[in-house]
């Protein structure tokens, strides 16, 4: 064996150490890529779970300002309806005034003239006007 086999058999040991060294290698490439892979796969559930866990949030508020909503239009529908009442009480007690008032206007009035004593006679609160001193006053 001469200078060529030597170099022969170095070259197969170099080459099965190169070859070995690649199996190591890719054994370390691919316990890292599975490694990468867990901490991927333990990622996206965390993920996943922070999701949930917003939904889930999500839905309670949406809910909570669904109820909130609900109270302000029961509030809103009730104010309308003692609004509703105040005006038809107000109404109601204009018109017991208006007829009040008329039916005071009906009475009729005779006195006399606070300026010079002559006969007058016309409706309550009704502006009238001396015939003969022509002195004004309100029955």
């Amino acid at each position: 064996m001469g200078y060529a086999g030597l170099m022969f058999g170095i070259l197969a040991v170099i080459s099965v150490i190169g070859l070995i060294a690649r199996i190591v290698g890719g054994a370390g490439q691919i316990a890292t890529a599975a490694k990468e892979i867990k901490t991927s796969k333990d990622s996206a559930e965390i993920r996943c779970a922070e999701l949930e866990r917003q939904k889930k949030l999500d839905e309670a508020e949406a809910e909570r300002q669904r109820k909130l909503d609900e109270e302000q239009a029961e509030i809103r529908r009730k104010r309308a309806e003692a609004d509703e009442r105040i005006r038809e009480r107000q109404e109601r007690h204009r018109l017991e005034l208006e007829a009040e008032r008329a039916k005071d206007e009906a009475v009729s009035v005779n006195t006399e003239c606070k300026m010079c004593g002559a006969a007058l006679s016309g409706h309550r609160r009704e502006r009238v006007r001396c015939p003969y001193c022509d002195f004004e006053q309100t029955l």
